[in-house]
């Protein structure tokens, strides 16, 4: 199961919930989407080996999985819980290089978005060309 699967999940059960309770009114979407919250917050809490990861990514190389465990860190800060990151080095920087990635991904939201693919092809070679000289460097 992915997160957006877990997410679709907790916010169908949460519908069909408040709807079998008999809710209805004002702010209804706003009570849905808190208890879906709340249900896929659960979920993180005690089942995150159902999700196909666990709470150390020290294995799982696939960018879902350390989503899943950056997504129980961000619960845990939310919360106002103490933060218990893994102590190895190799999970640390897994979940940094994939932090990391996602941040590239918003700062550059509005290129994504309206990048031709002259402007895109730009890039990639202007990316190649730094690998290029960076590798240059190394030897």
């Amino acid at each position: 199961m992915t997160r957006d699967d877990l997410r679709i999940f907790c916010t169908s059960l949460a519908f069909t919930g408040l709807m079998l309770k008999g809710e209805n009114g004002e702010h209804q979407s706003d009570r849905i989407r808190d208890f879906a919250k709340l249900s896929e917050a659960f979920c993180f809490e005690t089942a995150l080996e159902a999700l196909g990861a666990d709470a150390n990514p020290d294995n799982e190389t696939d960018p879902a999985s350390i989503d899943l465990v950056i997504d129980c860190y961000k619960a845990q800060m939310r919360d106002k819980e103490p933060f218990t990151p893994p102590i190895e080095r190799v999970s640390l920087l897994k979940i940094f290089d994939r932090l990391h990635q996602r941040q590239q991904r918003r700062r550059q939201r509005h290129f994504y978005a309206t990048g031709d693919n002259e402007a895109i092809t730009n890039r990639v070679a202007q990316l190649i060309r730094e690998e290029i000289e960076a590798d240059g460097a190394a030897t």
